[in-house]
């Protein structure tokens, strides 16, 4: 079975838990992007053997080399995180990598022009919740965080986005749970993002699962 080309998920941090995340992908045969640092002072992050077990059947894209907030440290700093944990992975997978993923999802004019200046082609946002993507520009907006926010969570981060048409789809989300919204989303393109470590924590494997199980009944049109 084939997904619809424009159904992405992606997988931040690098988190051991993402071969978990990658086997659940490859049953139900839905593609995905994972932003790995090479070192995360917060939490263990894969070998550079199970980077490799994960690139041969995912993309692969940067992350900084040591998970550094990059909106936190001087330009030279940003760059040189960015463009080492690009070249990083590119030596441990054998292939050039061409999608970044801020940090804690914080960037500012400059980090976009350094991430830029290193040679990414794009960079994914960190949005909560969004309903219309930005795939004709440099940044890219996912539209849902595998993640049961709180409802002011969702209306703070729409108002930082002036975006209250979000909003109103995100109440749906609270009402059935993300694992029930696939088919609100599906034929206009549809990103999901998330960390593997907050499915562990939070337990949410089995939500995870019946997800992907809906998004994987999709076929071409």
């Amino acid at each position: 079975m084939q997904m619809q080309n424009n159904m992405i998920t992606s997988w931040d941090d690098g988190s051991v838990f993402d071969l978990k995340i990658a086997e659940l992908l490859d049953r139900y045969k839905i593609s995905a992007i994972f932003y790995i640092p090479i070192i995360n002072h917060e939490r263990e992050v894969m070998t550079k053997s199970q980077i490799r077990q994960i690139a041969y059947k995912f993309e692969v894209g940067g992350h900084t080399y040591s998970h550094v907030d990059l909106t936190t440290v001087s330009q030279k700093k940003a760059f040189d995180e960015v463009l080492k944990g690009k070249k990083e992975l590119e030596d441990i997978i054998g292939k050039k990598i061409n999608k970044f993923c801020f940090p804690k999802g914080r960037y500012n004019k400059n980090v976009v022009g350094v991430v830029k200046k290193a040679g990414f082609k794009s960079a994914r946002t960190s949005r909560i919740f969004c309903i219309d993507n930005n795939y004709g520009g440099f940044l890219e907006n996912p539209n849902l965080h595998v993640y049961n926010h709180m409802l002011i969570t969702y209306l703070a981060s729409c108002v930082k986005n002036k975006d209250l048409k979000s909003f109103l789809s995100a109440l749906r989300i609270k009402r059935v749970g993300f694992s029930n919204v696939a088919s609100q989303f599906y034929r206009q393109g549809f990103h999901i993002w998330g960390h593997s470590w907050e499915v562990e924590e939070k337990v949410l494997w089995k939500d995870l699962k019946n997800f992907l199980s809906k998004l994987s009944k999709f076929n071409y049109n």
